[in-house]
């Protein structure tokens, strides 16, 4: 099954330069790391204390926002609420979907998933509806169909959105099936810059399995899309300088998610371990143990030269940090770790130096980017959640935002 995306991305350090998390992951390389926001440090953590619940009764996604507004999708809703206080600001209903919106040029974008699949640009401050569209083909008569999309991604002038149709319709030889998917890519007044997308049909059994959504990440000055199960892609925006179809120019191994861990090589957790591979070639460079100890059990985040990778299980819970360039050999140990009180089901984030880890105890556990000069640190800071964690966290001007069962908690230093 060929699953082909088309990707072209340009910088966009203006969106994550300051204090915001304007999409999943932070930025498009996914690095989890809002590194000039330095509000929170190794030395303050002592005095974090937890604030106000954000106004949802559980917050399932990742926050995204900024000091203007900070916006958490529940189910069908989304919600705008003040960091600071806790109050709502908005919510809009009727937008079912579970792809992470994007904040970006003073709108939020938030993917709708349905028949057919669509994205709404909302006013930042008032909730109000600005512009939608939709995309994905169109079902036929007496046809059931079934459309998803993916967290949204924004580049610098335009959005990106992954998407995956089903639709289904009986006929002589039985149920005929029609699985297609894609990416496409808008400028901010919903215009069609490039897209790229493909399908198959198949009527009767055996059933097709559903394309799988990609994770697109910024690696240099190229780009990767990956899907779980998948073949992930290797483009480089060169060759797509005139909107045409873009090609890739280099093909990886199947992964789970693909996130940048330096300028030359990317990183990907393929299964239960990390693999990082050369972003000209695809060639595999390293690949993490494979011991239960350092089983990665979700998602890594990352700074300029450490991939921090949540491992272990109970009872050997731990924060693994390997070195992006690898260790000269195959497979590589971390070079330092982490104690966690238990299994991390998400990805961390990292703030300025602070790594933050929401572990599935109920706990927030907040360690050193830098280490501590041995192989095992202790955590700067272990800190109670009221809910059990159902997102990573997101970190904007200093203050913590955990998506939990109860809500959308907060940690922040005194004002």
């Amino acid at each position: 099954m060929r699953f082909r995306f088309t990707i072209m991305l340009v910088g966009i350090a203006a969106l994550t330069a300051g204090c915001a998390w304007p999409m999943a992951g932070q930025g498009s390389d996914r690095r989890a790391w809002a590194e000039h926001d330095t509000t929170v440090t190794p030395a303050n953590v002592g005095s974090l204390t937890a604030g106000p619940v954000g106004p949802v009764a559980s917050a399932p996604a990742e926050v995204v926002g900024d000091l203007g507004g900070l916006f958490a999708r529940t189910g069908s809703t989304v919600t705008a609420f003040d960091g600071r206080t806790g109050g709502s600001k908005w919510s809009v209903g009727g937008l079912p979907g579970a792809g992470t919106p994007a904040l970006y040029s003073g709108s939020v974008w938030v993917p709708v998933s349905a028949a057919r699949c669509s994205v709404v640009k909302l006013d930042h401050d008032s909730g109000g509806l600005l512009d939608s569209t939709v995309l994905g083909p169109v079902p036929g008569v007496n046809s059931t169909s079934s459309c998803t999309t993916g967290d949204v991604v924004t580049d610098g002038d335009r959005i990106i959105v992954p998407w995956r149709q089903t639709m289904s319709i009986v006929v002589g030889c039985g149920t005929n099936t029609t699985v297609a998917s894609g990416v496409i890519s808008y400028d901010l007044g919903f215009n069609t810059m490039w897209f790229d997308s493909s399908s198959v049909t198949v009527c009767g059994v055996p059933p097709i399995p559903p394309h799988n959504l990609p994770r697109i990440s910024r690696i240099g000055d190229r780009f990767v899309a990956a899907a779980t199960g998948e073949t992930a892609n290797v483009y480089d925006p060169a060759t797509c300088e005139d909107f045409t179809v873009c090609l890739p120019v280099a093909h990886a191994v199947a992964t789970e998610g693909v996130w940048v861990g330096g300028a030359t090589t990317w990183t990907s957790r393929n299964g239960t371990q990390l693999w990082s591979v050369d972003a000209t070639t695809a060639a595999l460079v390293w690949r993490s143990p494979t011991d239960s100890a350092r089983t990665v059990t979700a998602d890594p985040a990352f700074d300029t030269d450490h991939a921090f990778a949540p491992s272990g299980a109970s009872g050997s819970a731990n924060l693994g940090v390997y070195d992006a360039g690898g260790c000269g050999q195959a497979t590589c140990a971390p070079s330092w770790t982490v104690a966690l009180p238990a299994v991390a089901s998400f990805r961390p984030s990292i703030a300025g130096d602070v790594v933050i880890v929401a572990t599935s105890d109920k706990h927030l556990v907040l360690a050193s980017r830098t280490g501590c000069g041995t192989s095992s640190c202790a955590p700067l800071r272990t800190l109670t959640l009221a809910g059990t964690p159902t997102a990573p966290p997101s970190i904007v001007g200093g203050r913590i935002l955990v998506p939990t069962t109860s809500g959308i908690e907060t940690f922040a230093l005194p004002a």
